[in-house]
């Protein structure tokens, strides 16, 4: 079985988004390199950082948890669990669809008290780490961080993994806000600025150490096809369906232009260092919050049409799609 990865690579990060569960869309293509080529992913990546979902992987990878069991787990878990009645959700802050106590347990589950420093320390061949929060107090990032980005702005490296994750996965509208007890804030789910976490990464470790730039490769997985028409609405159409009012498209829009910049951002940095592994076609009825079997399928179909770029990009840290996705 050959080795998938080069030997002697530079400074390489792997990149998670959110996206709830649609996160399945990351965990199965990690569980096919695991599987196929015989590798534990993160010895072979320097850095990881998710947001949301994408925090929940990445910080399952570091703790050893297998990308099988992590693909496993979203079809035998669903964390945002039974919906709230409206009359529940009101009464909540941001209006929580879901009670947050199963997410709550699981993270228990898989990380009881552990610190981050712990979460570092669990790992022979260290990996540095960040998962991306939302300071909804301050309105300020916040990235929880492994320790060597200690002393970069926005970051807070004493909490629990439990408090990092937690944060993280406060979607608004989903879950509560988390308060962080240590500095009485309230925590959102770092969506908000960096679903595609990409540019943060690169910022810490830019930021933070002597590495440069041209010395970054960064794999990106990604769970959201962006495809959005801003259609605006007459009165009566508002009141047949106050759900979908223009302010909601906006917030979607936004979200969608958010994801996009980082993207465009970090491929416009790093060139054929970076490379983007995400959903190319809009999937219809796939929910943050409802699991779907079509979604899977597609998931299935898209790692067979796409692997052998990312196995190339894997294998010479050159994505060859960038120069052809450049002109487009």
């Amino acid at each position: 079985m050959r080795n998938i990865f080069k030997q002697s690579h530079k400074y390489r990060i792997l990149s998670i988004d959110g996206g709830g569960v649609k996160g399945i869309f990351t965990a199965y293509a990690l569980m096919k390199l695991e599987e196929d080529y015989g590798v534990h992913i993160l010895d072979h990546f320097d850095m990881v950082i998710g947001t949301s979902t994408g925090a929940l992987i990445s910080a399952a990878l570091i703790k050893g948890i297998s990308a099988k069991e992590i693909y496993q787990n979203y079809f035998d878990k669903n964390l945002f669990g039974q919906r709230k009645k409206i009359s529940e959700q009101i009464k909540g802050n941001l209006f929580p669809q879901y009670d947050s106590g199963l997410l709550e347990e699981q993270l228990r589950v898989y990380f009881g008290d552990m610190t981050l420093k712990n979460l570092y320390d669990s790992k022979k061949d260290k990996v540095d780490f960040a998962f991306c929060t939302s300071n909804f107090t301050k309105g300020e990032p916040l990235i929880f961080t492994s320790p060597e980005f200690k002393n970069v702005s926005f970051t807070e490296t004493t909490a629990t993994v439990f408090e990092a994750l937690r944060a993280s996965c406060a979607a608004p509208t989903y879950f509560e806000p988390m308060l962080f007890k240590k500095t009485g804030h309230y925590l959102l789910d770092g969506g908000l600025w960096a679903n595609n976490p990409s540019m943060a990464g690169l910022n810490l470790v830019v930021g933070s150490t002597e590495v440069k730039y041209k010395q970054i490769e960064i794999l990106s997985f990604g769970q959201t096809y962006n495809e959005i028409e801003f259609n605006l609405k007459s009165p009566a159409q508002l009141i047949k369906n106050p759900l979908k009012n223009q302010l909601w498209t906006l917030a979607k829009s936004a979200f969608s232009m958010n994801q996009d910049v980082q993207t465009l951002t970090a491929a416009s940095i790093l060139e054929e260092r970076y490379f983007r592994y995400v959903p190319e076609e809009p999937q219809d009825d796939t929910k943050v919050d409802e699991f779907s079997t079509k979604f899977v399928n597609y998931t299935k179909m898209y790692w067979r049409k796409n692997k052998d770029a990312l196995l190339e990009f894997i294998s010479s840290g050159i994505n060859t799609k960038y120069n052809n996705d450049k002109k487009v």
